[in-house]
């Protein structure tokens, strides 16, 4: 285009359709329409779908212009102007002159040229009028406003463009001049591209996957066109697989538990995946290989399904071992490309796995030391350390000796989450007296999800001496949600924490999952207390056995009607030898 020199925008509608053709595709071959042999002129005259379904292809566009235009009758024999190729074999010879362009395709490339063409190794051709897009630039400069047919190739010469744009219909399509026709090339991808035969012999068809055609745009007659030339695309029926669903067992996860995935797979495609071949599935946990499944080989039918359940990892068993927190598990199909497929890139299927956790173990007031955590999951509260030499004697399997140095303190609390819901926990709290140095100085409550457990806690009566390690242990359970929150409560002086242990002691049972059942369980002194979650409302009756063997429980105390969702039962007798307790919901 000379310099300067640009096409006036217009305002208007435009329909186009384009489709992109990948000619090094396994089982491809672009087909245009062959000779007529020793009857007269060319061709038989075709409408687009009408070749299409002749031909079994899969999508089609009119290509040459031709003579004489412009019968319907099938099979009308026409004059292409321009170059045409089928399957090798010259159709129409090339000529000079406005109508010189040509698509050229080879087993493995295409390219546009002009008159003389050089023809070795090229299979299929069509022919056509100016070049619009060359090298990446728009050359059009014809006005005309017409419905367009297109065609183009990418700089790299791998992908054909075959568009058309619907014209001669105000208010759905108006149709294009040559610039904006090129525009349009531009923007799907054309690095060079030319005018194909357009007005009313514009058409584009796609198959129905049942031996029919669909028409793709609206020809500006109502009908398609009888025309003496077309260029469609044969590809070979193909597998496509994707995957549906992605599962794991257990279900229900705790950290360090083996995990087994599985996915079902699909084949959405019109052929199906090869025999012998493996169809394998590669299972990444967080974008890191974790397993995969190798084993099945077995042809799978167009529309068929199958679940495949992992059977190795790079560690040699089937499993994944969960680490607690949430990751992103992704499933891909045929993840090592062991065969072509329709459509190489909708192969993975993710899903979020959480993992839940069974302990916390964390450092109070301090960083990480050992096997604990740095101090978190905490609300209000500050910290402190000392400085003596900590006696941990008197505790088992103590937390280190620099957890006992830290603290945090004040009125605070804990709240640790994304535990197994509903589950019973071993909680381990650990203090050491860093500032008192005698008792009564310092008396504080500890709660776990609103029950009582430590009352008027007592650091220094309890050890004996400052820098003496203590730890007091009770029985919760996480509630609905898998949390579990304890709160340090002022009473003489201020609360504070050394360190905070959790353990998982046994997952959920039934009786877990409807009230009424044991959250808590702690001795004060020379009694107990119980508590248990309760639906406000119901009556309940405290009832116990000293020994299992015994034919019926006994009544403790009188009934009576909960108006909270957790009850706590205080100053039960503590007894030499077992006895044990029920909560009966009665009504």
């Amino acid at each position: 285009m000379p310099r300067g020199k640009r096409m006036p925008r217009r305002a208007g509608c435009k329909k186009s359709t384009c489709f992109k053709i990948d000619v090094q595709a396994p089982g491809l071959e672009v087909f245009t329409t062959p000779s007529n042999g020793a009857a007269l002129l060319e061709t038989a005259g075709q409408t687009t779908s009408g070749f299409l379904i002749s031909e079994n292809l899969q999508v089609a566009v009119n290509a040459n212009f031709f003579s004489p235009c412009c019968s319907s009758n099938v099979g009308e024999n026409k004059d292409l102007t321009g170059f045409a190729m089928s399957r090798g074999q010259i159709v129409s010879p090339a000529v000079t002159g406005t109508f010189s362009t040509a698509l050229l395709v080879t087993s493995n490339s295409a390219s546009v040229a002009s008159t003389p063409l050089n023809t070795n190794h090229v299979y299929a051709g069509i022919g056509g009028a100016e070049i619009i897009v060359q090298n990446g630039q728009n050359m059009g400069v014809n006005p005309g406003v017409e419905p367009r047919t297109l065609a183009g190739v990418s700089q790299d010469g791998r992908y054909i463009y075959l568009m058309t744009i619907d014209g001669r219909q105000p208010g759905y399509s108006e149709g294009a001049n040559h610039f904006e026709a090129a525009q349009w090339l531009i923007r799907f991808g054309a690095y060079k591209g030319f005018i194909l035969d357009g007005g009313g012999s514009t058409a584009m068809a796609m198959s129905d996957r049942s031996g029919g055609a669909i028409t793709l745009n609206r020809p500006s007659g109502g009908v398609q066109r009888v025309v003496g030339n077309n260029i469609g695309v044969y590809a070979q029926p193909l597998p496509d697989v994707v995957v549906t669903a992605l599962e794991w067992s257990p279900t229900n996860l705790v950290a360090g538990t083996g995990v087994v995935f599985r996915a079902t797979v699909l084949n959405q495609g019109h052929a199906p995946t090869p025999d012998g071949v493996i169809l394998g599935v590669g299972f990444l946990v967080d974008g890191v290989g974790a397993c995969w499944s190798d084993q099945y080989t077995n042809a799978l039918a167009p529309g068929a399904s199958i679940t495949l359940t992992a059977t190795g990892s790079p560690a040699g068993p089937n499993t994944w071992i969960a680490t607690h927190g949430t990751h992103l598990v992704t499933a891909t199909v045929d993840d090592i490309n062991r065969f072509p497929e329709l459509d190489e890139t909708n192969n993975s299927f993710s899903r979020s796995l959480n993992v839940l956790r069974t302990n916390y173990m964390i450092n109070s007031g301090g960083g990480r030391s050992l096997s604990y955590e740095a101090d978190d999951w905490f609300s209000g509260g500050a910290t402190f350390t000392g400085s003596g030499t900590i006696n941990r004697t008197g505790v088992s399997s103590p937390a280190p000796s620099t957890a006992y140095r830290s603290e945090r303190n004040g009125a605070f609390f804990y709240t640790l989450t994304n535990l197994v819901p509903r589950a019973s926990f071993k909680v381990r709290l650990h203090f050491a007296e860093l500032v008192h140095t005698s008792a009564g100085l310092r008396q504080f409550h500890v709660n776990a999800n609103g029950n009582r457990m430590l009352s008027s806690f007592d650091i220094f009566a309890e050890a004996g001496a400052t820098y003496k390690a203590v730890a007091k242990e009770f029985t919760c359970l996480s509630d609905s949600t898998g949390t579990i929150i304890l709160q340090y409560v002022p009473g003489i002086g201020l609360p504070k924490s050394s360190a905070v242990e959790l353990s998982l002691l046994a997952l959920p049972s039934a009786d877990n999952f409807d009230p009424p059942y044991l959250s808590g369980i702690i001795f004060a002194g020379e009694t107990l207390n119980l508590s248990f979650s309760a639906w406000p409302g119901k009556t309940y009756r405290i009832q116990y056995r000293n020994d299992l063997s015994q034919s019926s429980w006994m009544d403790f105390g009188e009934t009576f009607v909960a108006n909270t969702s957790t009850i706590t039962i205080s100053n039960l007798p503590r007894v030499d030898g077992a006895r044990f307790y029920r909560v009966v919901e009665l009504y």
